[in-house]
């Protein structure tokens, strides 16, 4: 989770969002706006985001726990092993800073 925060929170779009957010805040409040944003707009990423790495990190970085997930299907096996080989929070990093762009 920490990974993919650091490759989230060092986009450039995701940058701008956060200082978008906390232009009105006054100066003396603006780190703290900053820091909190960061998290909230993180959050709401990885909420948008459909899939187990997304939920997974949600749980970790948001403190949400979306339930018990249901057992997976015979055939999504094999897809969340080739899901885990192909490094899933890279991939999600970078669906998540094209949502941005959006």
């Amino acid at each position: 989770v920490e990974s993919l925060k650091e490759q989230v929170f060092g986009s450039q779009v995701f940058q701008e969002k956060v200082a978008q957010a906390c232009k009105p805040a006054a100066e003396e409040r603006r780190a703290s706006c900053e820091e909190a944003a960061r998290g909230a707009l993180f959050c709401q990423l990885l909420q948008r985001s459909d899939s187990a790495a997304a939920s997974a990190a949600m749980s970790t970085a948001c403190g949400h726990d979306q339930g018990a997930p249901a057992a997976p299907a015979f055939l999504e096996l094999g897809k969340q092993r080739h899901v885990a080989r192909a490094a899933p929070e890279d991939e999600l990093a970078k669906e998540m800073t094209h949502d941005l762009e959006m």
